[in-house]
């Protein structure tokens, strides 16, 4: 079990934010499949919500189903960040996050995500302030510095522990490898010794195999899991499955475009604006239906769909066909499978 304050997180598997698809809709499919123990939100900036802007408080929704819940902020000011913690807390979610490790241009540029790790006093005051302002736990997420001449991560996080945080969730790559080249697992290791408060993992797993290695490997009280979890939500109910020794479970066909109506469903419902909408939509379609066979035209049909009515009766009619194919030859339709068996999706 992973304890963050007083929260318990079981099991300790967690969904990372992923702007642009981890939003409330997103997040109550993916508690309702079993096996993820903690949700985080998307990024939130702090101005925007100090500010009330309309698009940023919607990044606030969720729902009770979603609990416990983390929501993540960005920003540069101690002060801002410290008040829009407050709200953050006051909409009854679980934890508040200070995101330290995105590395988006539009976000570095003022300061904000990475370019905490290299302002490392700055930092502090706004995890002491959060701190001085909320009484719900605190966790930083943080990458292992600003570049491979710079790998701070050590003293970032020895830091941010003494100001008050009561988790860490760790990337190890820096600002400059964004996602390419391999996280160095080893960086993990060397964390989790370092500190008395949790450690969570983060990057490169990609199948369940992988999560039960990086904490076999490091030791980590906790794993978060990002990419791979948007192109397979059931990752988390595999990855329990692989530790309680049963047959990972395989999602059929039907329940890919299950998942994928109900997500249209909820955001048709949800969002006020039908652009919106849409426009999540079809994101989500493009990340579910990745490494299933005719998808070409199929991305095509997507892109020109003007309503989320359009983009149903076009994942229905895709779904069909596989659908028919995969009776017709009983084979199941993915273009190969991984080393571990697992569609690699």
């Amino acid at each position: 079990m992973l304890k963050i304050g007083k929260v318990a997180v079981v099991p300790n598997l967690i969904l990372a934010p992923i702007s642009g698809v981890t939003d409330t809709y997103f997040r109550r499919l993916v508690k309702r499949l079993g096996g993820c123990g903690l949700l985080y939100s998307e990024m939130i900036s702090a101005e925007g919500l100090c500010r009330q802007h309309s698009k940023t408080l919607s990044y606030l929704k969720f729902v009770s189903e979603e609990k416990p819940l983390t929501v993540q902020l960005y920003g540069f000011d101690p002060a801002r960040m410290a008040e829009a913690a407050r709200l953050v807390e006051k909409t009854g979610a679980d934890m508040v996050d200070i995101n330290m490790g995105c590395p988006t241009p539009k976000v570095v540029r003022h300061g904000s995500g990475a370019a905490l790790m290299r302002d490392l006093d700055r930092a502090e005051k706004i995890i002491t302030r959060v701190k001085e302002r909320t009484s719900i736990p605190l966790t930083v997420k943080m990458r292992a510095g600003w570049s491979q001449n710079t790998p701070n991560y050590l003293e970032v996080a020895r830091r941010a522990a003494a100001s008050g945080a009561d988790a860490i969730c760790f990337h190890p790559r820096t600002k400059s490898q964004r996602l390419s080249g391999a996280a160095d697992w080893s960086l993990i290791t060397e964390l989790r010794e370092a500190l008395s408060i949790p450690v969570i993992g983060n990057g490169d797993i990609a199948t369940p195999y992988d999560a039960l290695r990086m904490e076999a490997e490091t030791g980590c009280q906790g794993i978060m899991v990002g990419r791979a979890a948007i192109k397979n939500p059931w990752l988390f109910r595999q990855v329990r499955d692989l530790a309680q020794g049963k047959q990972v479970y395989i999602p059929s066909l039907e329940e890919r475009k299950k998942f994928i109506l109900d997500y249209l469903s909820l955001a048709q419902r949800g969002e006020e604006d039908p652009r919106i909408a849409l426009a999540k939509g079809k994101r989500v379609v493009i990340y579910l239906s990745r490494k299933l066979p005719q998808t070409t035209l199929f991305r095509r049909r997507l892109n020109a769909a003007r309503s989320i009515h359009q983009l149903t009766e076009i994942v229905e009619e895709f779904f069909y066909r596989l659908l028919y194919e995969y009776s017709s030859s009983g084979e199941l339709p993915y273009q190969g499978l991984s080393s571990e068996g697992i569609p690699p999706i």
